[in-house]
């Protein structure tokens, strides 16, 4: 290899990659005629509209920020999963959000015919029905709900509620949805299922949504900035929308648009399906690793071939290409990666590494990155002529991605309307918000356009979040508004939100909820099921148990319902009757095929095979041959196949072996040497075969199954394994030990039968008994829920086996007291008094005891229970009743609360030798480190009074409860609840109260604030849980402590070690550009969970 070859290719490459002032000028003024050509009326010859596709959204009205008391549904169909949310609009640009995501299954992906739009629209329904019974039990019923559907699929719009489905894309394959109004299929089955009350009022994308939820969050207040005039996305695709005036929107319908401009409507949001911006590549800039990628490498040769040079998708595949073509110059080795046969096997986030990666460390994050994603080891020289490639990809995307922001803004005049007019673009997408500078990138090309340096001033790129969900709300409420304003609807049903006005302590203010302790679990005993699904279970039991007739009824009855659809049904009764010779490669190809852990459906029958002599085979060894030689037909052809048809290949072989396995096992037990020869001939080349096809796969599957025969599980010639380096040896040790014909075969039919239905859809093969294994899971249920079950796995001592328990399916499974007992494995008796309060440490190693004790140096004992539960220490000072304790999260600290006033704090570090003060005390003693005391009633201001000062006269705050925050450097925090009607947040390194949240939450809740009895702090220390004396859960959001804490406490901690701490931010949480509230939203993405830990000590 030439170095100063392989410098001047890459220079060579990274020129045709430069984007030129000239170059974004023209673009731009290209854009802006496509937008206008667009928004005129359709020619009749579609050849001659070259324009953008400019789709109206008739949403006419954006958000204030300020709309408020109102709860919202927003549906969001994508590619891969069903979202449901609730929205509840809380003013002042903030919002409150529940949601469930629920993945679509992937017979909506299929070609089958039997498989329709009521299907789909009806498994939402369903989910829509899962989400108001978990979140809104209350609600179902009694509200006229409002649905704003997110639906960014192609779409012909005919309203803000109605639209015709164009085309599918992202997988979908239901064809009598094309051409039908999809809002339609969505009420009826909404309708249908009991949700007459929930109205799909609205349609949009979400790019629409992401300029709608912008529009609310954006809140600057100084009037500097003009409200938010595009809603863009670059992520996996783009695209944008922008308000346009309807006067100049000429392909609405002429007595559409004079009925709004009647209403007093002057704009209109339009999709602009950018990503499909010069499709006849006129003007956009083209490399020819644009056109293989786009001819060879995507599922739309010939369209969106705007996004293929800026989206995210495209960005490794670009540089994958190009080290494939630089290979081919023999200026790359690239033999040992995986760079070849796979497309898309380098993704932004790889190119994202590289980016920002630096010469002075030996570009070592750059070989870290390729190492990983494509087994790719390269040089130093080669690195930095690889970092000079991704900065060329991503500055060209990011400059091309500035030409429809800079064309929207001249074509609306957005920053002349005003004397020092500046604007904002709400952006969302893991490109613009987590790629390395390319927002930076954006706005250099922004000040080289026509808009000039002046102009990219003004202009204010901003992270909005969340489109499909929010947006579509908002959405919703735009139709319901226009709906009012139309016909003068009653909106008095809507849920209206009681809000307080918070008073703030600085910059920490929790968030209130709470939440009744009577619906913490939503029941679920009337759960719709999908009807054929369980009639297909109901089948499969009743066959199972004997019932074959009942079975055969109730498949008549049910209209033919099968367990084996017509594409299963061949194969297996093939074996089950011995019918070998029909066993055909060609019929396995067809098999619907699924493996959940790569989510991987769908079958081969579009490979295409070679004919074959239509006369039957003389010999089960003829007939195997003659697959084996279509298979390696196949084989020669095994460049076309992309990495998803490798695998389903690699199963289909597999099954093709267990096959030959199985007629083997069957031919030894009569014929020795016809086995030997199946053997030699036929079974030893396939598994060689299915060997080479394991090795080339890049997503991996578990072959390795156990087979037993039906004699003894314990007979050294079963099967251990299933997997081709120990097949074959398995396979020649029958051959010498011969099988005997009296014998069961070594693999039966059933298990050959087993080992190819775990590669078979679901819903084409129900798995064998799938409705008892569902049973047990419902009584292991049971059992979990039980708090007196200590049961485990039946278990056998000897060759004495446990009888299995017999459970009752008519009733539920709980566990009497009288079926176990405890043993006594320990007394600890050396408390003076009764126990009032036990905590284990975290570790496992302490345990603290609180007493009434008289003697007071009793009062708090530690136990070191890995030492035989000696005693470790006596925590002294404490002159009254102890009722509370709490370990910090290290373990090294305890809060102790007492009865009436001080809670106390301990360093487990800090033991002191024994002392005598007025009495003997034998132990080690712990010192409190600091005490804390509260006057009551206190001002806002009210501090706390340092060890060194005297409590005043005045009654102090009993603090009852208390807990630690977990973030070590939220360490010198800590939260007391009191009986008093208070929670309060103490700072101990400056010894004062930090807050009371109280005094936070404004007066109606100041002067009802609950009793509080417990308080937890969730582990991400996001959430405040308090116990109080009425039937409710209080929750206080206190992420906002953080904020506190890292910007005034600890000036100097940088923001890259925040983001280097946090497991819940994205693969881009290296890059310095994210803003602090994106932080806060990805923290908030952590769920906290209740746990109980039952431990039971006696204690005399």
């Amino acid at each position: 290899m030439s170095d100063s070859k392989l410098t001047k290719a890459v220079d060579s490459i990274c020129d045709q990659f430069v984007i030129t002032k000239s170059k974004i000028s023209q673009l731009t003024e290209y854009f802006i005629d496509c937008m206008e050509k667009g928004l005129e009326v359709c020619e009749s010859d579609i050849s001659q509209n070259k324009g953008l596709p400019m789709l109206p959204t008739f949403v006419t009205d954006k958000p204030s920020g300020e709309e408020h008391g109102i709860t919202m549904l927003a549906a969001d169909l994508g590619g891969t999963n069903f979202r449901v949310c609730s929205v509840e609009l809380l003013g002042n640009h903030e919002y409150r959000m529940e949601q469930e995501k629920s993945k679509i299954p992937t017979f909506f992906f299929q070609e089958d015919h039997h498989i329709t739009s009521k299907d789909l629209f009806q498994h939402m329904a369903l989910i829509t029905h899962q989400f108001l019974t978990k979140h809104h039990k209350d609600h179902i019923q009694d509200y006229k709900w409002k649905m704003g559907f997110t639906f960014s699929y192609p779409v012909d719009q005919l309203s803000l509620r109605s639209g015709k489905l164009i085309r599918w894309s992202k997988g979908f394959k239901i064809g009598d949805t094309v051409g039908q109004d999809i809002v339609q299929l969505f009420q009826q089955e909404l309708n249908d299922i009991g949700l007459p009350n929930v109205h799909v009022v609205a349609l949009t994308n979400d790019t629409t949504g992401t300029l709608l939820a912008h529009c609310y969050t954006s809140s600057d207040t100084s009037r500097a900035i003009n409200e938010p005039v595009i809603g863009c996305i670059f992520g996996t695709g783009t695209n944008g929308c922008y308000m346009e005036k309807i006067d100049n929107i000429h392909k609405l319908d002429p007595s559409v648009r004079r009925q709004l401009l009647a209403e007093g409507k002057t704009h209109m949001c339009i999709n602009t399906e950018w990503g499909s911006f010069d499709n006849e590549l006129n003007h956009l800039p083209t490399t020819s690793y644009d056109i293989k990628i786009d001819q060879k490498f995507s599922t739309n040769p010939g369209f969106h071939l705007f996004e293929k040079r800026v989206s995210g998708l495209y960005l490794g595949e670009m540089l994958r290409n190009i080290l494939l073509d630089l290979e081919k110059q023999s200026l790359f080795d690239l033999k040992k990666s995986l760079l070849k046969n796979n497309p898309f096997i380098l993704t932004t986030e790889t190119l994202s590494h590289i980016e920002v990666d630096e010469l002075d460390s030996g570009l070592e994050n750059t070989k870290d990155a390729l190492l990983e994603a494509v087994d790719l080891e390269t040089t130093f020289d080669e690195r930095v002529l690889i970092q000079r490639l991704v900065r060329a990809i991503s500055r060209r995307a990011a400059f091309l991605a500035a030409v429809p922001i800079a064309a929207i803004l001249i074509k609306t005049n957005a920053l002349n309307q005003s004397y020092h007019c500046q604007v904002e673009v709400g952006c969302d997408g893991s490109v613009v918000e987590h790629y390395p500078g390319f927002r930076s990138m954006m706005r250099h090309a922004l000040a080289l356009s026509p808009i000039g340096p002046e102009g990219e001033r003004d202009v204010h790129l901003r992270i909005s979040k969340d489109g499909s969900g929010v947006g579509a709300a908002l959405c919703a409420l735009h139709a319901d508004t226009m709906a009012v304003q139309t016909a003068g609807s009653d909106t008095s049903q809507s849920i209206v939100s009681v809000s307080t006005v918070p008073t703030s302590h600085d910059s920490f203010i929790p968030k209130y909820t709470k939440k009744p302790l009577t619906n913490l679990e939503a029941d679920a005993s009337d759960q719709p099921f999908d009807k054929v699904q369980l009639t297909k279970l109901l089948i499969d039991a009743l066959q199972q148990i004997g019932y074959e007739e009942t079975a055969i009824t109730l498949q008549k009855e049910s209209g033919g319902i099968l367990v084996e659809s017509a594409h299963v049904k061949p194969l297996f009764s093939a074996i089950k009757d011995g019918r070998f010779e029909d066993c055909t490669l060609s019929l396995l190809l067809k098999l619907p095929m699924f493996l959940e852990s790569l989510e991987l459906s769908g079958d081969l029958s579009h490979v295409e095979l070679p004919q074959t002599p239509g006369k039957p085979p003389n010999s089960i060894i003829d007939h195997f041959m003659t697959e084996y030689e279509t298979l390696n037909f196949v084989m020669k052809r095994l460049s076309e196949f992309n990495d998803v048809d490798v695998i389903k290949l690699t199963i289909c072989v597999e099954m093709l072996v267990a096959i030959q396995t199985l007629s083997f096992s069957e031919i030894l037990m009569t014929n020795r040497r016809m086995a030997l020869e199946l053997l030699r001939s036929v079974i030893r080349p396939t598994i060689s075969i299915w060997d080479t096809l394991l090795t080339l796969q890049t997503m991996k599957y578990e072959s390795e199954l156990l087979w037993q025969s039906g004699s003894d599980t314990n007979d050294s010639n079963t099967f251990s394994s299933f997997q081709p380096e120990h097949l074959l040896s398995q396979l020649s040790t029958l051959i010498v030990s011969g099988q005997s014909s009296s014998r069961t075969p070594f693999v039966t039919r059933e298990a050959t039968f087993e080992h190819i239905s775990r590669f078979i859809n679901p819903n084409d093969l129900v798995p064998r008994g799938r409705l008892m294994q569902l049973l047990k899971q419902a009584i292991q249920y049971q059992r979990s829920r039980d708090l007196l079950s200590f049961h485990t796995e039946e278990s056998s001592s000897g060759n004495q086996k446990t009888p299995p328990t017999a459970y009752n399916l008519l009733q539920d499974n709980v566990t009497k007291s009288t079926q176990f007992q405890f043993d006594n494995i320990k007394t600890l008796n050396r408390n003076n008094d009764e126990i009032w309060f036990l905590q284990f440490s975290s570790d496992g190693r302490f345990l603290a005891s609180a007493s009434p004790s008289k003697k007071f140096e009793r009062k708090i004992i530690i136990y070191d229970v890995k030492n035989n539960f000696e005693i470790y220490g006596i925590c002294c000072e404490t002159r009254q009743s102890v009722l509370y304790l709490k370990f910090s999260p290290d373990n090294t600290k305890l809060i102790a609360c007492s009865i009436n006033s001080a809670a106390k704090i301990y360093d487990l570090n800090q033991l002191s030798p024994p002392t005598y003060d007025g009495y003997l005390c034998e132990y080690d003693q712990l010192k409190p480190v600091a005490s804390i005391f509260v006057t009551f009633p206190a001002a806002p201001d009210t501090s706390a009074l340092t060890p060194s000062n005297t409590p005043g006269s005045t009654e102090t705050m009993r603090l009852w409860c208390g807990d630690w925050f977990h973030d070590p450097d939220l360490k010198d925090f800590i939260a007391l609840g009191s009986p008093d009607s208070d929670v309060i947040i103490y700072d101990m390194k400056t010894a004062t109260i930090f807050a009371r949240i109280s005094m936070t939450m404004g007066e109606d809740l100041q002067t009802s604030f609950p009793h509080v009895h417990d308080i937890k702090i969730s582990t991400d220390d996001n959430d405040l849980i308090v116990m109080n004396n009425e039937k409710y859960i209080d929750v206080f959001d206190i992420s906002t402590l953080k904020n506190y804490n890292y910007g005034t406490i600890k000036e100097t901690y940088s923001f890259k070690n925040i983001l280097a701490k946090s497991n819940l931010i994205s693969s881009y949480a290296h890059v310095l550009g994210i803003t602090q509230t994106s932080l806060q939203a990805a923290q908030r993405m952590a769920k906290f969970t209740y746990g109980i830990d039952f431990m039971v000590i006696l204690l005399a």
